[in-house]
C-alpha cells in the first residue's frame, strides 16, 4: 500500500580530553604510593592518601555520568518519540491480525463441519469402527486438499473393514460377536480378530476332550458298580428336577480354558 522509510539525521557525538595526558599523570602520582609502606608511625598519613585518592576518583566518575546523562538525552528523546509512533501503527497491526487470525478461525470450522458432511455420507452403517476423530488426517483441513481426495481415503477405509467383517462372518464361528468386538476394539486388525478366534477353538477342543475323557471314566466307575452290586443312589437335594453330574478333573493345566468353555456353553459348575 504504500512504503515509509524513516529519516533520521544522526551526527554522533564527540567527547573530547586528554587521556593520554591523564593517563600520564594519574599513572606517575600512583607511582609515589606503590612502594610506601604502612607503619606504626605513618598509618593516620596512609588513611589520608586513601581518602584524597577516593575522592578523585570519585569526581572523575561524577563527571563521567554528568556526561553520560547530557549525551543519552538525545537519544532517549528519539527512543521516546519512535516508541509512540509505533505503537500507532502496532494498534493496527493487532486489529488487522485479531480479524484475520478470527477469518482464519471461521475458515476452519466451515472446512471441519464440511469434512463431517463428507464423512457422514460415505461412511455409511461402518461408523462405529471408523469414529472420524480417529480416520482423520491432518491434510484434511489444508485448502489444498479437495472433496475428491477425502472421499476417496474414506471409501477406501470402508472397502477394507467391510471385507474384513465379511472375512470374520465367513468363520462361521460361534463367538462371532465377540470376534466383531475384538475387531473393532483392535483397531481394525483383522489377524488379531483370526487369532482370538484360533485360540478358542483350541481351547474348545482342549476342554471337550477332557470332558470326553472324564465321561469316559465315569461310565466305566459305574460300570464297575453295576456288575459288583446294584446299590440305588439317592437324588441330590435340591436337584429333583435336572440331572447332576460329578465330574473329577485331574492332571488338567488349562483349567481357566475349561472353566471359559463351560461358561460359553452354559454348563453350570461347582468347584469342590
Amino acid at each position: 500500500m504504500f512504503e515509509v522509510i524513516p529519516e533520521v539525521k544522526f551526527t554522533p557525538g564527540e567527547i573530547a580530553f586528554d587521556f593520554a595526558g591523564l593517563e600520564e599523570q594519574i599513572t606517575e602520582w600512583m607511582g609515589a604510593y606503590k612502594d610506601l609502606e604502612v607503619t606504626e608511625d605513618n598509618l593516620q598519613e596512609r588513611k589520608k592518601d586513601i581518602a584524597t585518592l577516593r575522592k578523585i576518583r570519585t569526581a572523575m566518575d561524577d563527571r563521567r555520568k554528568e556526561i553520560k546523562k547530557e549525551y543519552d538525552a538525545p537519544l532517549k528523546e528519539y527512543e521516546d518519540k519512535v516508541k509512540k509512533l509505533t505503537g500507532i501503527i502496532g494498534v493496527e497491526i493487532d486489529r488487522i491480525d485479531g480479524e484475520v487470525k478470527a477469518f482464519d478461525q471461521k475458515r476452519i470450522e466451515e472446512k471441519q463441519g464440511h469434512i463431517r458432511e463428507l464423512y457422514e455420507q460415505n461412511v455409511g452403517e461402518y461408523a462405529e469402527y471408523l469414529p472420524l476423530d480417529i480416520i482423520k488426517s491432518s491434510k484434511w483441513d489444508n485448502k489444498t486438499c479437495g472433496d475428491n481426495e477425502i472421499v476417496s481415503e474414506i471409501q477406501t477405509l470402508v472397502i477394507k473393514v467391510r471385507n474384513d467383517i465379511a472375512a470374520i462372518k465367513a468363520l462361521g464361528s460361534e463367538i462371532e460377536d465377540r470376534l466383531l468386538s475384538a475387531y473393532k476394539a483392535s483397531g481394525n486388525n483383522l489377524a488379531y480378530a483370526i487369532q482370538k478366534n484360533s485360540e478358542y477353538i483350541e481351547t474348545k477342543r482342549i476342554a471337550e476332550e477332557r470332558i470326553k475323557e472324564e465321561q469316559a471314566r465315569k461310565i466305566a466307575s459305574e460300570k464297575q458298580w453295576d456288575d459288583k452290586e446294584q446299590i440305588p443312589q439317592e437324588p441330590a437335594k435340591g436337584f429333583m428336577n435336572e440331572p447332576v453330574f460329578c465330574i473329577r478333573v485331574t492332571g488338567l493345566d488349562n483349567i481357566d480354558q475349561l472353566k471359559e468353555f463351560l461358561k460359553f456353553t452354559g454348563i453350570e459348575y461347582e468347584e469342590v
